[in-house]
């Protein structure tokens, strides 16, 4: 869900940034070189939130020793699950943001994307303990990561 709706995303503004975008049959606007360069710079958010969404569900999916229950509460995953929402609309938000940076008034663009940016902060803050906690324990037993410290250990000791 959250993957596919950054991928959207990221397909969009890439296309928007594309050197040949002429050539796209459906005639989107073309953006000028400082909106491409913004949208440069904020691409590797519309990535990593895409790599968060596709990690937490692929490894739960794909992991048979992965614990069907965790600890949280009821109240912790309503809210993550909520907030997976209002991170893509950040995300569809920021996006916008720079499609239409050359039609804003130029004193519009810098404090919407910063406001976005401030957003995405705290909606992930919050999730990462959340997954530190519960979620990456399950993925990843501590056995697993013992025997590979250990073997992290005996492979420098070797060398």
């Amino acid at each position: 869900m959250g993957s596919t709706a950054c991928s959207r995303q990221v397909a969009v503004l890439l296309r928007q940034m594309d050197p040949i975008r002429a050539l796209h049959p459906k005639g989107e606007s073309l953006l000028s070189q400082p909106a491409i360069k913004l949208g440069r710079s904020v691409l590797p958010i519309f990535k990593l939130s895409r790599l968060f969404f596709k990690k937490l569900y692929r490894e739960n999916v794909k992991l048979e020793e992965v614990e069907l229950f965790t600890e949280m509460c009821s109240h912790q995953l309503f809210c993550l699950h909520s907030s997976i929402e209002d991170i893509i609309e950040s995300i569809s938000m920021l996006s916008f943001s720079i499609r239409d940076a050359d039609r804003l008034a130029p004193g519009d663009t810098c404090p919407a994307i910063i406001q976005e940016l401030n957003k995405l902060i705290e909606l992930f803050q919050p999730h990462l303990s959340l997954i530190n906690l519960y979620v990456l324990p399950n993925m990843f037993p501590n056995h697993t990561a013992t025997h590979n410290a250990f073997q992290a250990v005996q492979s420098f000791a070797d060398t």
